[in-house]
């Protein structure tokens, strides 16, 4: 699913294009590179969960300091140390608010896969991002850290 994902990022939602009323012709090219029906809806229910407002979201700001985040069994199944610590160390640079980081989680135990990578993390985060108004200063950080783990160190 998280192909798909990146694909429906890099094509659709990149160039600001209107993923609910294209989701017909996403559908039937989706169908055509060879992605199965069951991994292409569970990925359109991701993305219209993700632009759809949230009816029942908590407000960031009553959460913001107020708490602290003690993650699940099965949340650290999915989510390693290294994965948890970003998504704290985004939280702490204010790219992500608490309400975000539980949207980050949620997304990620949906996925397909045992176990979250750094790289994948990334990517949920930032098309997490980019579903929501505003988030522009923070998508430009995030695109760096993920330019920077493909690019390596110059020595």
């Amino acid at each position: 699913m998280l192909t798909i994902l990146l694909y429906l990022f890099e094509t659709y939602l990149a160039g600001k294009t209107d993923l609910l009323s294209a989701q017909e012709h996403i559908l039937d090219e989706l169908e055509e590179a060879g992605f199965e029906e069951h991994d292409i809806f569970q990925a359109l229910g991701w993305f219209e969960n993700l632009i759809q407002p949230r009816q029942q979201q908590t407000s960031a700001a009553s959460l913001q300091n107020a708490t602290m985040r003690v993650y699940t069994p099965e949340e650290t199944a999915v989510l390693d140390s290294e994965c948890r610590g970003l998504l704290c160390f985004l939280e702490t640079i204010d790219i992500l608010d608490a309400s975000t980081r539980e949207q980050v989680i949620d997304h990620c135990l949906r996925q397909d896969v045992e176990q979250i990578s750094l790289a994948q993390l990334k990517w949920v985060v930032l098309v997490t991002l980019c579903g929501q108004h505003n988030s522009g200063e923070h998508l430009s950080v995030l695109e760096k850290l993920l330019l920077n783990e493909t690019q390596g160190a110059i020595h």
